[in-house]
Protein backbone atom coordinates (compact mmCIF):
# COMPACT_ATOMS: atom_id res chain seq x y z
CA UNK A 1 0.00 0.00 0.00
CA UNK A 2 1.23 3.49 -1.22
CA UNK A 3 2.37 6.37 1.50
CA UNK A 4 -0.54 8.28 -0.19
CA UNK A 5 -3.23 5.72 0.27
CA UNK A 6 -2.15 4.84 4.14
CA UNK A 7 -3.12 8.59 4.99
CA UNK A 8 -6.47 8.99 2.80
CA UNK A 9 -8.19 5.55 3.58
CA UNK A 10 -8.70 5.75 7.29
CA UNK A 11 -11.12 9.10 7.44
CA UNK A 12 -13.55 10.77 4.57
CA UNK A 13 -11.78 14.18 6.58
CA UNK A 14 -8.40 14.63 6.07
CA UNK A 15 -6.41 16.59 8.93
CA UNK A 16 -4.27 19.66 7.30
CA UNK A 17 -1.17 17.93 7.94
CA UNK A 18 -2.79 14.82 5.96
CA UNK A 19 -3.15 17.04 3.02
CA UNK A 20 0.19 19.01 3.37
CA UNK A 21 1.66 15.19 3.42
CA UNK A 22 -0.16 14.28 0.50
CA UNK A 23 0.63 17.10 -1.66
CA UNK A 24 4.37 16.45 -0.46
CA UNK A 25 3.83 12.78 -1.80
CA UNK A 26 2.50 14.46 -5.07
CA UNK A 27 5.67 16.49 -5.69
CA UNK A 28 7.65 13.58 -5.05
CA UNK A 29 5.91 11.65 -7.98
CA UNK A 30 5.97 14.51 -10.19
CA UNK A 31 10.27 14.40 -9.50
CA UNK A 32 10.00 10.57 -9.80
CA UNK A 33 8.30 11.39 -13.52
CA UNK A 34 11.70 13.30 -14.39
CA UNK A 35 13.71 10.72 -13.55
CA UNK A 36 14.49 11.29 -9.60
CA UNK A 37 15.99 8.21 -7.18
CA UNK A 38 15.20 8.82 -3.44
CA UNK A 39 18.22 8.52 -1.48
CA UNK A 40 18.84 8.94 2.28
CA UNK A 41 22.53 10.84 1.41
CA UNK A 42 23.26 12.67 -1.77
CA UNK A 43 25.67 10.70 -3.42
CA UNK A 44 26.17 12.96 -7.10
CA UNK A 45 25.37 10.19 -9.11
CA UNK A 46 22.93 11.77 -11.33
CA UNK A 47 19.25 12.55 -10.30
CA UNK A 48 18.47 12.05 -6.56
CA UNK A 49 16.22 13.32 -3.95
CA UNK A 50 15.40 13.23 -0.23
CA UNK A 51 12.02 13.88 1.22
CA UNK A 52 12.23 15.28 4.29
CA UNK A 53 8.88 16.93 5.15
CA UNK A 54 7.52 16.85 8.94
CA UNK A 55 7.42 18.94 11.52
CA UNK A 56 10.91 19.71 11.79
CA UNK A 57 11.47 20.11 8.41
CA UNK A 58 12.87 23.65 9.14
CA UNK A 59 11.34 24.13 6.07
CA UNK A 60 12.77 21.72 3.82
CA UNK A 61 10.19 19.25 2.45
CA UNK A 62 12.41 17.85 -0.48
CA UNK A 63 15.74 18.24 -1.35
CA UNK A 64 17.04 17.39 -4.88
CA UNK A 65 20.24 17.23 -6.03
CA UNK A 66 21.39 17.17 -9.60
CA UNK A 67 25.09 17.92 -11.12
CA UNK A 68 26.61 20.09 -8.27
CA UNK A 69 23.03 22.08 -7.95
CA UNK A 70 20.76 21.80 -5.08
CA UNK A 71 16.88 22.45 -5.38
CA UNK A 72 15.02 23.24 -1.81
CA UNK A 73 11.24 22.13 -2.38
CA UNK A 74 8.99 23.87 -0.25
CA UNK A 75 5.38 22.22 -0.65
CA UNK A 76 2.29 24.81 0.25
CA UNK A 77 -0.75 22.84 -0.20
CA UNK A 78 -2.88 26.36 0.04
CA UNK A 79 -5.76 27.22 -1.83
CA UNK A 80 -8.93 29.53 -1.20
CA UNK A 81 -8.12 32.82 0.68
CA UNK A 82 -5.17 30.69 2.52
CA UNK A 83 -2.70 32.70 0.16
CA UNK A 84 1.31 32.09 0.24
CA UNK A 85 2.87 35.84 0.60
CA UNK A 86 6.16 37.35 0.82
CA UNK A 87 7.17 36.65 4.36
CA UNK A 88 6.96 32.81 3.15
CA UNK A 89 9.08 33.75 -0.05
CA UNK A 90 11.72 35.31 2.06
CA UNK A 91 11.76 32.67 4.52
CA UNK A 92 12.15 30.14 2.26
CA UNK A 93 14.90 32.15 1.06
CA UNK A 94 16.72 32.50 4.13
CA UNK A 95 16.71 28.17 4.02
CA UNK A 96 18.19 28.17 0.42
CA UNK A 97 21.08 30.20 1.50
CA UNK A 98 21.48 27.99 4.74
CA UNK A 99 21.44 24.81 2.46
CA UNK A 100 24.22 25.98 -0.28
CA UNK A 101 26.43 26.72 2.61
CA UNK A 102 25.78 22.84 4.18
CA UNK A 103 25.72 21.47 0.74
CA UNK A 104 28.80 23.65 -0.44
CA UNK A 105 26.87 24.12 -3.94
CA UNK A 106 24.51 26.22 -5.47
CA UNK A 107 20.75 26.38 -4.38
CA UNK A 108 17.78 27.06 -6.08
CA UNK A 109 14.63 27.47 -3.92
CA UNK A 110 11.30 26.18 -5.01
CA UNK A 111 7.79 27.09 -3.63
CA UNK A 112 5.26 24.27 -5.05
CA UNK A 113 1.67 25.04 -4.85
CA UNK A 114 -1.33 23.66 -5.85
CA UNK A 115 -2.01 26.80 -8.89
CA UNK A 116 -0.11 29.89 -9.55
CA UNK A 117 -3.56 31.43 -8.04
CA UNK A 118 -2.05 30.53 -4.35
CA UNK A 119 0.49 33.26 -4.59
CA UNK A 120 0.13 37.06 -3.69
CA UNK A 121 1.28 39.79 -5.99
CA UNK A 122 3.54 40.54 -2.91
CA UNK A 123 5.06 36.96 -2.53
CA UNK A 124 5.76 37.12 -6.24
CA UNK A 125 7.78 40.37 -6.39
CA UNK A 126 10.03 38.99 -3.67
CA UNK A 127 10.81 35.77 -5.26
CA UNK A 128 11.41 38.13 -8.45
CA UNK A 129 13.69 41.17 -6.73
CA UNK A 130 15.30 38.64 -4.53
CA UNK A 131 18.77 38.33 -4.14
CA UNK A 132 18.83 34.30 -4.34
CA UNK A 133 17.60 32.01 -7.28
CA UNK A 134 13.57 31.38 -5.77
CA UNK A 135 11.18 29.53 -8.02
CA UNK A 136 7.32 29.49 -7.86
CA UNK A 137 5.84 26.93 -9.23
CA UNK A 138 2.64 25.36 -9.91
CA UNK A 139 2.71 21.16 -9.41
CA UNK A 140 1.74 20.18 -12.69
CA UNK A 141 4.34 23.21 -13.98
CA UNK A 142 7.32 21.57 -12.01
CA UNK A 143 10.24 21.79 -14.11
CA UNK A 144 14.10 22.05 -12.81
CA UNK A 145 15.45 22.04 -16.28
CA UNK A 146 14.79 26.04 -16.64
CA UNK A 147 14.85 28.66 -13.39
CA UNK A 148 14.95 32.44 -14.07
CA UNK A 149 17.86 35.16 -13.10
CA UNK A 150 15.55 36.59 -10.30
CA UNK A 151 18.30 39.92 -10.18
CA UNK A 152 17.56 41.19 -13.68
CA UNK A 153 14.84 39.44 -14.87
CA UNK A 154 16.19 38.22 -17.71
CA UNK A 155 16.08 34.46 -18.30
CA UNK A 156 18.63 32.03 -17.65
CA UNK A 157 18.01 28.51 -19.04
CA UNK A 158 20.27 25.06 -18.74
CA UNK A 159 19.74 21.37 -19.18
CA UNK A 160 20.48 19.39 -16.30
CA UNK A 161 21.76 15.49 -17.47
Amino acid sequence: MSSLSKITRKSKKISPYAKGRRFELKTVQELIKLGFKKVDAFTGAGKEYMHLGGKNDKGRDILCQVAGVTFVIQCKNWTGSNKINREITYAHCEVTRRCAKHYKSVAIGIIVAPSMSAFTPSAIKAAETADDLILLSAIDKLRLHATVNSRNGTFTHFRLP
